[in-house]
Formats: C-alpha cells, sequence, structure tokens
C-alpha cells in the first residue's frame, strides 16, 4: 500500500536533485538486491533523510509530472516529509494544487 501523488509541472527544468535539494535530503535506487545505490537516478529514485531513514519516498519525473509515492507503513516524521516536500515543490513551481490517489486537493489542504 502506498500514497501517491501526482504534481503537474509548470518548470521542466526541475530535476531529482532540484527536488532533493529542497528539504536537503539524499537520492539513491535500489540494486537488484534491494541495497541502495547512493547518488543514483533512474526511473524509480529513493529521496531520503540520511538523519532519519524510514522506507523513503519513491519519485520518478516523467514528461509534464512529478510522481511521488510514499510506501507504507513507514514513519511519522516521513509521512510529515513526505506532504512538506509536496508544499515546497508546488510553491517552488507555483502549483495551487497536486493529485492524491486520484482526487485532486488545493495546496491548502496540506
Amino acid at each position: 500500500m502506498s500514497v501517491n501523488v501526482l504534481i503537474k509541472r509548470n518548470d521542466l527544468s526541475m530535476t531529482i536533485q532540484d527536488i532533493a535539494s529542497l528539504k536537503d535530503l539524499n537520492f539513491g535506487v535500489f540494486d537488484s538486491n534491494y541495497k541502495l545505490e547512493f547518488d543514483k537516478i533512474d526511473s524509480n529514485t529513493i529521496l531520503y533523510d540520511k538523519k532519519c531513514i524510514g522506507r523513503g519516498i519513491e519519485i520518478s519525473i516523467e514528461d509534464f509530472y512529478i510522481h511521488m509515492w510514499l510506501p507504507l507503513p513507514t514513519t511519522c516524521y516521513e509521512i510529515e516529509l513526505f506532504y512538506e516536500l509536496i508544499k515546497c515543490i508546488c510553491e517552488k513551481m507555483n502549483v495551487d494544487n497536486f493529485v492524491r490517489d486520484e482526487e485532486n486537493l488545493p495546496l491548502n489542504r496540506i
């Protein structure tokens, strides 16, 4: 089970590294043995705070959307971080809403 979020990109130049820097996060990808390979980006990159690692926030950038999902169960800290990151991304790109599990939500619902 996970929480899925889509954010329409107004800034097509925003990268995963840019997103990670919004909350001083690290990133990496899982290899075939589910070992995290640090500082690598792939179709499903993991964002995480190295001071408090839970399951991480998965992210991909596809065409005009940033797709993020939070695997559950996870830590309370990562849940809060997930929504703080959504808010930061939306504010950075001047976006007023996002889609969470197929429901369109205004940014002020965070």
